[in-house]
């Protein structure tokens, strides 16, 4: 690598711009659906589908209809919400020495970060 130092700077940017275009498409396509369709009776006449990812199973289905616009916002606002903060903590705790990167620790902040990632990631894509 050329630019190894550089490397948690560039890291944190692309995790940044990440969610920046996550949360772009996510209106983007909301906006389209409802210049275009009308979503929330779109979604009341198709067949309820129950969530199959192993963690939510036991879950209740999501209401469709607006409802279920309602909790892909929130999904996604989550993640792209908790994906900065996350980066930047990381990004801090690296610069002064305290990461504690690869210890499976309940100390490390690195593990803290790792497990709020996991499951804003989990429901971000589940929402989608």
């Amino acid at each position: 690598m050329i630019l190894k130092k550089q490397t948690i700077y560039l890291d944190a940017l692309r995790e940044c711009y990440e969610s920046y275009v996550i949360y772009n498409f996510m209106m983007f396509l909301v906006t389209y659906m409802y210049e275009h369709y009308n979503v929330e009776q779109l979604l009341k006449l198709q067949n309820q589908l129950n969530l199959n990812f192993s963690l939510f199973q036991k879950l209740p289905s999501w209401p469709k209809g607006k409802s279920f616009v309602i909790w892909t916002k929130r999904g996604v606002f989550v993640y792209v919400v908790s994906k900065p903060i996350t980066t930047i903590i990381t990004l801090i705790a690296e610069l002064i020495g305290h990461s504690g990167k690869n210890e499976f620790t309940i100390g490390s902040i690195w593990m803290w970060t790792l497990i709020i990632d996991n499951f804003a990631q989990m429901w971000h894509y589940t929402a989608l």
